[in-house]
């Protein structure tokens, strides 16, 4: 009975100290139990267990209340680290801001100066020089002598005064091949594109086919080269681009197609002579950020079907840099570097072959043009400006030309 009283006690005094009043027993109730039942010690028990209790919890409230303040000072601190950050990245922004502005002002006088520095180089080249003036006076002379010393000599003066005006200029930096003179011969030029290209690149210039003003890119006809090379073989180029087989370089393509709105033709010819071509209105070709990604190509014309529109959206691909979207690497597979997807209708850097093989898809093939089965003789890729008015020979030639061929 009396362990009974103590428990019942021991949980009153509880439930008093927590607030807690048990169903059916109030507080005085409580308090009104028969104390005779307790001795003295049981009391003061109890009381040293309440009081204990009573520090732990407050020792537990003490500690409570520290972890609070240590993670509020964290907080503050962290707000204060982050005011300081954003007012470092607002000052970063204006600086930046104002060094882009000062940037764009600087690039644009530069582009100016070299548009400037293009247009006198290109006056400069249209000039007569001196040695085709000195051609025409010997032609002059030639057909004098039927008329006596006095023309001779007359020609002689004018011979020497035009030499006091006139120079041989070497060749200018133009913009691009279509800037070369019509009857210009094909060969290597410098030309420096347009925009944010500030470096000269040199590249071979067609100016033959179709009014001329092309730029090669890809020209293969014997084998002679290797075509299955590396990524960085094909960024910047190889092969001998004046009278052999050449490949002018992603990069290079890539400036060119950016400066300005290109034209793509592509030339092909099989073992037995026959010729065709595929002409595309629009081609470009992004940076090497995006694996040089054909960005557009449209505007299909030509007698060889369209094996290359296939390619938008596609990344170009090598042995070394697998960017399609086959399983198996395409380069690798069909032997070639290309703007593979899942993988080719034309593999025109593929393996040099002599016409209908049985490696399959593995040759410069077109596929309409003899199929995937059928490596081509002769593949020619080219881009030219659009919309760009040939430049005619300057009136002072033609007038020259004209009054020698009416002596």
């Amino acid at each position: 009975m009396k362990h009974l009283l103590v428990a019942v006690l021991y949980g009153g005094f509880l439930c008093l100290h927590q607030g807690v009043v048990p169903q059916g027993l109030s507080r005085q109730a409580l308090i009104e139990v028969n104390a005779s039942e307790f001795n003295e010690f049981d009391i003061e028990h109890f009381t040293l267990k309440i009081e204990q209790l009573d520090m732990r919890m407050m020792r537990f409230e003490l500690n409570i209340q520290k972890k609070v303040d240590t993670v509020s000072s964290l907080l503050q601190n962290l707000v204060h680290v982050i005011d300081n950050l954003a007012w470092h990245i607002s000052e970063t922004e204006r600086s930046a801001n104002s060094a882009e502005h000062q940037l764009r002002v600087i690039a644009k006088n530069l582009t100016l100066l070299h548009k400037e520095m293009r247009d006198l180089a290109i006056a400069q080249q249209r000039l007569p020089t001196r040695g085709y003036f000195d051609d025409a006076m010997m032609m002059m002379k030639a057909t004098a002598n039927c008329d006596g010393n006095g023309d001779i000599m007359q020609l002689d003066q004018m011979q020497s005064q035009m030499s006091l005006l006139t120079t041989e200029k070497p060749p200018a930096i133009l913009e691009a091949c279509d800037q070369l003179p019509e009857g210009s011969r094909s060969g290597v030029w410098d030309v420096q594109p347009e925009g944010e290209f500030s470096k000269a690149i040199r590249v071979f210039c067609d100016m033959t086919y179709e009014g001329g003003g092309w730029t090669v890119f890809q020209y293969r006809f014997d084998g002679t080269v290797n075509f299955y090379r590396d990524w960085d073989e094909y960024r910047f180029g190889f092969g001998k681009m004046d009278g052999g087989e050449f490949w002018l370089g992603l990069e290079r393509v890539h400036q060119l197609t950016y400066s300005a709105p290109h034209e793509l033709m592509i030339l092909l010819e099989d073992f037995d002579g026959n010729t065709t071509y595929a002409y595309f209105a629009n081609f470009e070709i992004a940076s090497e950020t995006e694996l040089y990604k054909v960005t557009k190509i449209d505007g299909f014309n030509g007698t060889a079907g369209d094996s290359m529109s296939y390619t938008l959206g596609a990344y170009f691909s090598t042995f070394d840099e697998d960017n399609d979207t086959h399983e198996e690497n395409c380069s690798v597979k069909y032997h070639g570097a290309w703007w593979y997807r899942n993988c080719h209708s034309s593999n025109l850097n593929g393996k040099y072959l002599w016409g209908k093989n049985e490696e399959f898809g593995v040759g410069m093939s077109w596929a309409k043009f003899h199929g995937v089965g059928y490596s081509l003789r002769m593949s020619r890729m080219m881009i030219r400006r659009k919309n760009i008015k040939r430049k005619p020979e300057i009136e002072g030639m033609m007038e020259l030309k004209d009054s020698l061929a009416k002596m």
